[in-house]
């Protein structure tokens, strides 16, 4: 499994809700993907100096939208 080594970038557009970019960099843990894998955060990166060379750049938009809705009066 990979997780989130370095976050390289992150910016904030206000669009229509709120547009998110990031540039995150990824490396290769010790986890397994059959393994528990329930919180990444327990899952240290390679030791191995072969595996430990995979890093990829992923980067990432997504928009933020909240809509209110009128709540119904008792």
């Amino acid at each position: 499994l990979f997780k989130a080594s370095a976050v390289d970038d992150a910016k904030r557009q206000i669009v229509k809700g709120i547009r998110y970019i990031l540039e995150v960099e990824i490396s290769r843990t010790m986890c397994r993907k059959r393994g528990n894998t329930d919180d990444l955060n327990n899952c240290s990166f390679q030791t191995d100096s072969l595996l430990r060379e995979v890093k990829m750049r992923y980067a990432k938009r997504f928009v933020c939208t909240r809509s209110l809705t009128a709540a119904s009066a008792a």
